[in-house]
């Protein structure tokens, strides 16, 4: 019997916490002909092109993503990621405000604001982001060390 999408998301998702980039990109790609309009499924494969570098191609997952599902808050923060990658830091932030106006609540997305705008040189912005970041997500080193860099 064949896979369920959520299975082979999940299955994705154990991939890509393994650091199985190729694996997990497969699977997606698997669940998101199962599935096209599962902005998990879109997520992953993003995130796993992402992680291979091949980051126009993740791009296009994630419009692909925001396409059918424009308020998923992380196919917003994977698209912020990849745009800095790209050299785009205006438009990574405009990302990141999108993700954060659909989840104020995730960390991530706050993160990311205060890499861009720390990279831009903005760092009493790129402070409040991580601030923000941390009060979420006290645990998460990432912020700490962005609000240090500051």
């Amino acid at each position: 019997m064949a896979d369920s999408a959520q299975d082979l998301i999940t299955s994705g998702t154990i991939c890509l916490e393994a650091k199985r980039y190729e694996e997990a990109l497969a699977l997606f790609v698997q669940v998101c002909t199962l599935a096209p309009r599962d902005p998990e499924a879109n997520y992953g494969k993003a995130t796993a092109l992402w992680r291979l570098e091949r980051h126009e191609e993740a791009l296009a997952a994630c419009e692909t993503g925001l396409n059918v599902a424009s308020s998923f808050s992380r196919l917003w923060y994977r698209k912020g990621a990849v745009l800095e990658d790209l050299g785009s830091p205006r438009e990574a932030l405009l990302a990141f405000a999108e993700a954060i106006r659909h989840d104020p609540s995730d960390s991530w997305p706050w993160y990311g604001k205060g890499n861009g705008h720390d990279r831009l040189g903005e760092h009493r912005e790129a402070l409040e982001a991580f601030e923000q970041a941390i009060a979420l997500d006290p645990g998460d080193a990432y912020p700490w060390n962005g609000k240090g860099n500051a």
